[in-house]
């Protein structure tokens, strides 16, 4: 007990009637300190050198039961958090299509099909480009796309068709989806509905 980095133990531990420590470092594989297994013992020099080994063994148990429980919680927590996205983009009160790095649709939430009057099963796997007319030019889908795919956000207005044939105003921001390792996995498009303003800047 006179290793300096007890002292604010020693007391404590003499009082109760230790007089040495073993103190041994939960190792992860990645050499990180995540804890100590320290065992104390009421007499000087208390610990064998089998003693050590075992306790050593014990400690790699541990950083496993350590881990587990970790990547547990982390998983629980990346769900809580996924459950919570979810539920704010089935909410939105603005359009949001999600496609894969191709620009095909994987997912469009409730607002949209109430606008467009399409269902995810009419539009899954098409470009979102289906839905607009040919007053833009090849050059603005051009640099959309070069864009999006060079990790940046595009953001523009579209005149779209809804399945019935009516026609609506959309402001639109596209931005890149990365994973963890920061490369670009989907691409998400929020969209708002301009066209009352569209018509009144026009009266």
């Amino acid at each position: 007990m006179s290793d300096p980095a007890l002292v604010s133990w020693r007391a404590e531990a003499l009082r109760v009637g230790y007089a040495s420590v073993a103190m041994f470092p939960l190792l992860t594989s990645e050499q990180e300190t995540i804890g100590t297994l320290t065992v104390y013992g009421v007499q000087a020099d208390a610990f064998a050198e089998e003693e050590i080994r075992l306790f050593m063994e014990l400690t790699t148990d541990m950083v496993f039961g350590v881990a587990t429980l970790r990547t547990r919680a982390e998983r629980q927590r990346a769900e809580t958090e996924l459950r919570k996205l979810s539920r704010a983009v089935e909410q939105s009160p603005a359009s949001v299509i999600i496609t894969d790095t191709a620009g095909r649709i994987e997912y469009v939430n409730p607002k949209f099909t109430q606008l467009t009057g399409y269902v995810l099963e009419e539009v899954i796997g098409q470009n979102p480009r289906f839905l607009k007319l040919d007053h833009m030019t090849v050059e603005v889908y051009r640099q959309l796309w070069e864009t999006i795919t060079s990790g940046k956000t595009w953001s523009g207005e579209f005149l779209n068709k809804k399945k019935n044939g009516e026609l609506f105003w959309e402001i639109v921001s596209i931005s890149p989806v990365r994973d963890t390792t920061g490369t670009i996995t989907h691409f998400i498009a929020v969209m708002e509905d301009i066209t009352d303003r569209k018509r009144a800047e026009e009266a």
